[in-house]
């Protein structure tokens, strides 16, 4: 005896995939490149980073052998040395200079005095001008022939 009932009237487009339109598959493809490409996209710094960690690793196993890296610690030992050693220097100088220079505030012990009333004859002026002069924020010296006048 047969089976009861309707029978398909359609065929199944995955059994048949001929049946499909043209644009349907085009659709379907672009869909489908689209989210392999999103996948890729998110995918692609995971295996980045795997990869840069065997890379490194490889890299690493290559270039120092045992007496290499021994070598590049030493390297690193004297660059140091000499770093630390520039750096005291420094701080000695520093220290040298703070305990020298602190007094006076400045490098030279004293600065030479010179009177005022020999300066006042080098430039043919009035003592009295001169001293004047020097309580003013600001001063005008005018250069007529040899004559010197100060406002």
């Amino acid at each position: 005896m047969g089976k009861s009932g309707q029978r398909v009237t359609y065929y199944k487009i995955i059994d048949r995939p001929e049946l499909k339109l043209p644009i349907v598959r085009l659709a379907e493809g672009v869909v489908t490149g689209f989210f392999w490409a999103v996948w890729i996209y998110f995918i692609t710094p995971i295996l980045t980073i795997i990869l840069w960690i065997m890379g490194f690793k490889f890299f690493h196993s290559a270039l120092f052998s045992t007496d290499d890296m021994m070598e590049l610690l030493q390297i690193i030992h004297n660059a140091s040395v000499v770093v630390l050693g520039i750096f005291f220097l420094n701080i000695a100088w520093i220290w040298h200079n703070y305990r020298i220079y602190k007094k006076t505030g400045n490098r030279r012990r004293f600065a030479p005095v010179f009177p005022e009333d020999k300066l006042a004859r080098l430039f043919d002026l009035d003592l009295a001008v001169l001293k004047k002069t020097k309580e003013k924020n600001r001063i005008n010296v005018s250069l007529t022939g040899k004559k010197i006048t100060v406002t």
